[in-house]
């Protein structure tokens, strides 16, 4: 998948921190963050004026699909039957959607 668009600086310390402080929440262990607003508020504030970021706006998306359409036929014809087999309403819609592109009427 690549996505592309035109960079720009975010600007906004407010909006800079807000964006940071998720990213910190959701990559780093809770344990071992040192991104504790009441503890580091200076030492955070500091660091924030060595973070540069920016926004990009989607302008457009491309992605390629890959489903097992480099394998046997047999491979492909296990793999639908399995995924259509499955109680998972995604792994069902993905068997569908090989089964349609590509066995079409051979399993």
């Amino acid at each position: 998948m690549h996505a592309y668009g035109q960079p720009r600086p975010l600007k906004d310390q407010d909006a800079l921190r807000k964006l940071v402080t998720q990213q910190v929440k959701l990559y780093e262990e809770k344990e071992r963050s040192l991104w504790d607003q009441s503890l580091m508020a200076g030492v955070i504030d500091t660091e924030l004026q060595a973070i540069v970021g920016f926004k990009i706006p989607i302008e457009r998306i491309e992605g390629k699909y890959k489903f097992n359409q480099n394998r046997s036929l047999a491979d492909q014809q296990g793999v639908v039957a399995a995924l259509e087999r499955s109680g998972c309403p995604f792994k069902k819609a993905a068997g569908a959607f090989m089964r349609a592109l590509f066995l079409k009427e051979s399993v």
